[in-house]
């Protein structure tokens, strides 16, 4: 009901996707009353990843912006929002956004060449 999936994004080296639902059901005020009570019937969907795009980091960024406005300190466990987006505006190539992406996730603690990234970028980090 509350079509989450409708702000899923997947991105490549070279492309962006976005997930789609075909046969998503209608339902009535009725219906949407009784899943916001008590009634909540599982209903399976058919989706799948469909490119929309080429990689664009602007696009990611931004859908990193929209998830930090509603982040409840999963993406911002390791550094603040502006920090998250200092990491992947610098990112220089894929292979930086990657490192971006996986130090955001908190990878600089264990792995070498992300905490390298993270010292070039945010050299007052932690």
């Amino acid at each position: 009901m509350l079509r989450t999936w409708e702000d899923e994004h997947l991105f490549d080296s070279d492309s962006h996707y976005r997930y789609f639902a075909d046969d998503v059901p209608t339902l009535t005020s009725f219906q949407r009353f009784l899943t916001r009570t008590f009634y909540n019937p599982v209903v399976p969907l058919c989706a799948e990843w469909q490119r929309v795009g080429d990689f664009d980091a602007k696009e990611l960024i931004d859908a990193v912006k929209k998830g930090l406005d509603h982040d409840d300190d999963i993406i911002q466990q390791w550094f603040d929002g502006s920090d998250v987006l200092k990491l992947l505006r610098k990112a220089k190539n894929w292979g930086d956004t990657l490192l971006a992406v996986e130090a955001i996730g908190g990878g600089h603690e264990d792995t070498p060449e992300v905490a390298a990234y993270v010292k070039r970028v945010l050299p007052n980090a932690g």
